[in-house]
């Protein structure tokens, strides 16, 4: 793109110059911020493909970008040509050869709507200069960028609040004083005043594929409180009241309800990707630019690949594919697609983290199975508030038949040996 730009402000149009003089690789390594090497392949790669041509003198050239620059001129000559005809025929029927001896004839409109619709047009024809609109005034200036020849490129407030709409995520006053800054520790890479902006601009893209400068305000995660109807649901009835405390037994289920969710979804992750999501792998990494080696055949990139990666997970190929755009891995060659061997080998690496992460979600949900007390025992919290609810309907019957034999009824039965040795098993067990 930075190639393109400078081809079409050359003079001669389409030829890659800077101020009359052929651009070498480290000029464009330069101003695209890659290494030289990386350049030199890429333009070795397109020359092979024919993409451009070069002169005798070693000048790069667009024929595209030529061919097109040439019809324009021709069509623009052919234009000002036709009208020069048609200002001289006017001209020429504008005297005319002798002096009339009647009014012209004129047709007047016959209905109203006719008139209005002459005026009408006459004024979208010829529309008469708005001079009563006052020039808005200019915008001042916020920050002067240093330029080559010792010129300063004034940016103004409209193209800070522009840019600040373009690019949301990045702070751009802050950057635009880096900038001043690197121009000034820079001399040698100072932009000229007219390609300044497009300077600008490309460091504020950068800024926000990188994530942006600004601090993103984030919400606290909600808390992942049990349900009312679940807390209600296991927690022990007492005669006493609802207890104001979770139980162990409740905050265990909870927290062993949201671990197994978890197990689900890492062994979603860990779900294989197939032809399909290898293909689509390999598109995405070609639309932003990356390249296949030169010792695979396009034609048999996919059936390569998909063999390659057979068996490994879909989420670790995605994440693999996202941290290759962005350029994380430290590999030879960002610019390229990995060979099938090294793609699989990273796309294990992220794998292996997910799995990792399944496996002490796992271990967790064991460990906490096996800490969790016997049902029927002394220490399970069930048994116990059963026990307790036994003994409260002890307590309020014998209370019941106290009253009752104090105003001189009739005693019940007193309860069997059988009745008295499971309330006293039970109290012990309370």
């Amino acid at each position: 793109m930075e190639c393109l730009c400078l081809m079409h402000e050359a003079k001669p149009y389409g030829h890659l110059l800077l101020n009359g003089k052929p651009v070498e690789d480290g000029a464009v390594a330069r101003m695209t911020g890659v290494s030289v090497d990386e350049v030199s392949a890429l333009m070795a790669e397109l020359r092979q493909a024919g993409a451009f041509s070069v002169t005798r003198d070693g000048v790069i050239f667009s024929r595209r970008m030529t061919k097109d620059h040439a019809r324009a001129s021709k069509g623009r000559k052919a234009v000002q040509k036709r009208w020069a005809q048609v200002d001289e025929n006017t001209e020429k029927s504008s005297a005319p050869n002798r002096v009339p001896d009647r009014d012209p004839i004129t047709q007047k409109p016959e209905t109203r709507n006719q008139k209005d619709n002459t005026s009408s047009l006459r004024s979208e024809v010829c529309p008469e200069p708005d001079r009563s609109a006052p020039a808005s005034p200019p915008s001042p200036t916020a920050i002067e960028l240093p330029a080559t020849k010792d010129e300063v490129v004034r940016i103004t407030q409209a193209d800070v609040a522009e840019w600040s709409e373009a690019f949301p995520a990045v702070d751009v006053r802050q950057q635009l004083a880096s900038m001043r800054a690197w121009l000034n520790a820079n001399p040698k890479n100072r932009k000229t005043s007219t390609g300044m902006k497009r300077f600008v601009v490309s460091w504020l893209s950068r800024e926000q594929d990188r994530g942006g400068t600004r601090q993103q305000s984030r919400s606290p995660p909600p808390s992942r409180k049990p349900p009312s109807s679940f807390t209600r649901k296991h927690s022990p009835k007492s005669s006493t009241g609802p207890s104001k405390e979770p139980t162990e037994m409740t905050t265990a289920l909870t927290t062993l309800s949201t671990l197994q969710q978890q197990i689900t979804a890492t062994a979603e992750r860990l779900r294989p990707c197939g032809d399909d999501g290898v293909a689509k792998a390999l598109k995405t990494l070609q639309t932003a630019g990356l390249a296949l080696a030169s010792t695979i055949a396009p034609g048999d990139a996919q059936t390569v690949y998909a063999y390659a990666l057979s068996g490994l997970s879909h989420e670790a190929l995605t994440i693999a594919c996202k941290k290759l755009i962005r350029g994380e891995y430290n590999i030879d060659g960002k610019a390229f697609i990995p060979v099938p061997a090294e793609f699989a080998s990273i796309v294990r690496s992220e794998q292996r983290l997910i799995s990792e992460e399944h496996a002490r979600l796992k271990d967790t949900v064991a460990s906490i199975q096996l800490a969790r007390p016997e049902k029927g025992t002394a220490n399970d919290p069930e048994a116990r508030a059963r026990v307790r609810t036994i003994i409260e309907e002890f307590r309020g019957w014998h209370k019941g038949q106290k009253e009752n034999e104090a105003r001189g009824g009739t005693p019940a039965m007193p309860p069997s040996p059988e009745q008295l040795a499971m309330w006293e098993k039970d109290h012990g067990l309370a």
